[in-house]
Parts: C-alpha cells; structure tokens; sequence
C-alpha cells in the first residue's frame, strides 16, 4: 500500500495533482483515503478523443473506453501499469472467454504465469473488439499473436486490399491454414495491437514452388514506429524504410529496421519450430542470420485500387524480408498483371510480439 499525500490544483476544468511521499496517509485500491472515507483520489475521465489537445508529461487520467488509468510520457497515454509497448494492465483476463479478454498477450502471461500456448480472447487497444488470436508462449520468449495469414491462391482485389476484417477465425488456428483466404484482423485493429506491440514480427514462410525459401523470418522495425501503418507494410516493404526514397530498393537496414532468416524449414508449422537464436527476446532485437540488416527490394511498384479504402501501392514482393529469397512474389500486383492471376503454392503466417 502506497503512503502519500495529494495537492489538488484547480485549473480551468482540468484537475492537476502533485503527488508526495509522506507517512501519514494511505490511498487503498479504490482511490480513498483510509483514515479518512470522506475524500477521494480523483483524477480525469473520459474517452480517448476528450484527451487534453496539448498534455504534460506525467498527466493521468481514467480512459472510460479501455477502463484502465493511463499516464502521458511525453509521446504517447500509456497504461498507467503496463508501461509503453506492453500493454500490461493489472485486471486483464485470463483470454478464455469474450468476457474475460486479455489486454495482450504479454498481460496474460504476467497475471497467469502458468498460461500455455494457445487461442485467446484479446481487447484491441483503444477499442471495445475482441478477438481470438493463436498465442505462441512458449518460442522466442513467448507473447507472439498471430494477426495474419498470406497465401498466393483465390486472389482478387477485394480478397487482398480489402482493409476489413477477412476470415478472422484462422487466426486462432496455428497453422498455414486459410492462407487461401487472406485471413487477417481490419486495417485498424492490426494498426492497434502494433502500436501498442514491441514492433517486431515473426513470419512463417512457405513456399512449395521453391521449398529453400521457406522458413522462420524475423523484421523489426527502428524508427518512426508507432507511425507505421502495419497494414500497409504487408503490401510494400517501402513501409520499413524511411519512407521518403525513390531507389528501387527499400534501404536502410540496420538504421530502419533489422531482417533474418532465421531458421530454414520446409514446412514451418509453428509446432515444427522450436526456437531460434537469432532473435534476442530480453531486447527484441534481431541478430545473425542470412541477410542480416539487408536492403529488401520493392521492384515491380504499383497502385491498385483498395476496397473501402482508396489506392495504396504495392509491389509484388509484399513488405516482408522473406521476399529477398524469392518469397511470395507476384501476390501484390494488379488485376491487370497476367502474373496476379497464378495461384502459387505459397503461404505466410505472420506474428507481433505483444
């Protein structure tokens, strides 16, 4: 139980407290005083669009849309006790039911230790969604969810740049099934479990064509992270890089992002994978491997016109290291690309550590 004291300061119809260690007083769970019932610890409520437009570093306040404290560190509100990027919150759930949803994956681990592998119920940050995602809690430092899965089969153009949610239920599923139905969470859901994730992937790769491809990938991005529309970044790896080149290559590894191939395996089932060394989960960062901090190519660019969302370019490479090795080549083109039309024998499973 934490000892303190509170100084309320009025400020036009915002409520600012300064918070001091003393031996006096103690504020139990509930916010009140316990020597004295009469007077609460209150601080500011309200949904995400009613935060302040400029706030102090430090500032708290109650997000009614989450049901958690958060606290402003300068960048970005951040659960007030999972801290930045982990999304930890100390009443998550245990995962098992809607009811019971998880903050992330990281949050459930830490609450229910003895938590294994498997498919949990997830609140999307900064929604009131729920949905069921394949947990890996036992490789690469556990917490992975999948949020997406790539195939080359059945493509058409609302197929893959629809930015709704498409075949959600193969995502609880651990395995390269319902590749063919480009099964993944909509645009803004997957946008917030990576903003709130500690922005590196895991990409099981398979690839029947050319089997030497296929594989455990590992790509975190460096910078301007939270900026990264992930759902974009499926589609070109231009995402990955600065952002602002007209090369025909996505450079910058190692300044905006690190790769690995990681582990090669003919069929990366994630039962059929057990680790590897080349990701350092105590820092999240990627190390050794083939092509280590490699540039990824965006060759053969294009605009299609996306579903419910507008034009977006791609290349036929998607955004994703594995494409270096000849990976799902030709699943992100057009319509109009004689290529487009082939149903390649190739599928991805892709994870964030959250």
């Amino acid at each position: 139980m934490s000892t303190v004291r509170v100084n309320q300061i009025e400020a036009s119809s915002e409520h600012n407290y300064t918070i001091e260690m003393d031996a006096t007083t103690d504020i139990n769970v509930a916010g009140t005083y316990e020597n004295n019932p009469s007077k609460k610890l209150v601080i500011p409520s309200g949904t995400e669009a009613q935060r302040p437009g400029i706030p102090q570093i430090g500032m708290m306040r109650h997000n009614s849309e989450s049901n958690a404290a958060e606290v402003y560190d300068g960048t970005s509100w951040i659960d007030f006790i999972g801290g930045a990027g982990i999304g930890a919150n100390s009443v998550t759930g245990d995962g098992t039911s809607v009811a019971n949803a998880a903050f992330s994956a990281t949050a459930l681990k830490e609450k229910y230790p003895s938590t294994t592998s498997g498919a949990y119920y997830y609140k999307i940050p900064g929604t009131n969604n729920v949905k069921r995602l394949w947990t890996d809690f036992s490789n690469d430092g556990g917490n992975w969810v999948i949020v997406s899965k790539w195939g080359g089969h059945s493509k058409n153009n609302t197929n893959i740049y629809d930015a709704a949610e498409r075949s959600v239920s193969n995502l609880a599923v651990p395995t390269l099934d319902g590749y063919a139905d480009y099964s993944r969470l909509s645009r803004d859901d997957m946008n917030a479990i990576w903003q709130d994730s500690r922005f590196v992937v895991r990409i099981h790769f398979k690839n029947d064509d050319y089997s030497g491809t296929s594989g455990i990938y590992f790509q975190k991005k460096l910078n301007r992270q939270r900026e990264m529309d992930f759902w974009r970044a499926h589609y070109n790896s231009l995402q990955w890089s600065n952002g602002i080149l007209s090369s025909p290559a996505a450079t910058g590894g190692g300044t905006n992002y690190q790769v690995s191939f990681a582990v090669a395996n003919t069929n990366p089932e994630i039962s059929n994978y057990s680790g590897t060394n080349n990701f350092q989960p105590a820092t999240d960062n990627v190390a050794g491997g083939t092509g280590y901090n490699a540039n990824m190519g965006y060759w053969d660019r294009g605009h299609v016109t996306a579903p419910n969302f507008g034009v977006i370019e791609i290349s036929r490479h998607m955004g994703f290291f594995g494409d270096i090795n000849q990976g799902n080549q030709w699943i992100f083109t057009g319509s109009t690309d004689s290529r487009f039309n082939n149903n390649e024998n190739r599928r991805s499973i892709v994870l964030l550590r959250w």
